[in-house]
């Protein structure tokens, strides 16, 4: 039995990561976007942090929001969601949301807190 040893060289330049193995094999590139989006919401009719919000560049293009509870279910999806979301008729607990647009898709917990 052969054993083969690749060695990985990781870069960091201007946020981007970029994977190259040596000696001469090609270099694949994989960009990393970083987005925040809050894990909590308290739709108490204050205005602050009333509505689950995502990032502007993700709102403005076409996407899907799904929102599960612990079991799996889903509890709330719509397409093109416009951060309007504020977690009515559920109660205080953890859930679990899903955001596919582009070619991304992010996954998280969510907590609404009443």
């Amino acid at each position: 039995m052969r054993t083969i040893l690749f060695i990985f060289t990781i870069i960091f330049l201007n946020f981007d990561l970029k994977a190259q193995i040596l000696p001469h094999y090609p270099t694949d590139t994989i960009s990393v976007i970083n987005y925040v989006v809050p894990n909590v919401i308290t739709p108490n009719g204050d205005g602050y942090n009333d509505v689950f919000i995502l990032p502007e560049e993700i709102v403005i293009r076409e996407n899907q929001v799904a929102i599960f509870n612990r079991w799996g279910k889903a509890v709330y999806k719509i397409n093109n969601y416009q951060n309007d979301w504020n977690g009515e008729n559920l109660s205080s607990g953890v859930y679990y949301y899903q955001v596919i647009f582009d070619n991304y898709k992010l996954k998280g917990t969510l907590q609404v807190l009443r």
